[in-house]
């Protein structure tokens, strides 16, 4: 066996070693790990009424300083909420917000699209977020579509 040569010393031993030992210390990507996240909630609106179905997610702003893993949440009848041990990092963040209907929609060619129709383009904004529980609203602007 070649790799005996190269790595002499059971090295088979010592490669199931750092396995075992990676998956003891939560070497997987385990809730906890990495930079702390703050806990948030809030309400998405689009034309005044609460957004059906949808997603919001929240990325730190490399641009102004923000370092991190993004977030993202499903927006239901108008409120998302981060779940316990999830939220967000503090600091700027750019925001991405789709909406849906939330009425089912089949397609001429028969495919489904459960969450429906889109209500609007993608959205985007910018926030900073403080280092702490927090509560932030969205109202998703009327975009005019180009004329083409």
């Amino acid at each position: 066996m070649q790799l005996i040569r190269f790595f002499p010393g059971r090295p088979l031993v010592v490669v199931a070693a750092v396995v075992v030992f990676g998956l003891l210390s939560g070497g997987c990507g385990s809730k906890g790990e990495g930079p702390e996240r703050y806990p948030i909630f809030g309400a998405v609106t689009y034309q005044g009424k609460p957004v059906p179905v949808g997603t919001i997610l929240f990325q730190p702003d490399a641009a102004k300083g923000g370092d991190g893993p993004s977030a993202e949440f499903p927006i239901k009848d108008g409120k998302f909420r981060s779940d316990q041990g999830e939220g967000t990092l503090g600091g700027p963040h750019l925001v991405y917000i789709n909406g849906t209907t939330g009425e089912a929609v089949i397609l001429p060619d028969g495919m489904k699209i459960p969450e429906g129709k889109p209500l609007f383009s993608s959205y985007r904004t910018e926030v900073d977020l403080p280092r702490e529980r927090y509560e932030k609203n969205f109202d998703v602007p009327e975009i005019p579509r180009k004329h083409r």
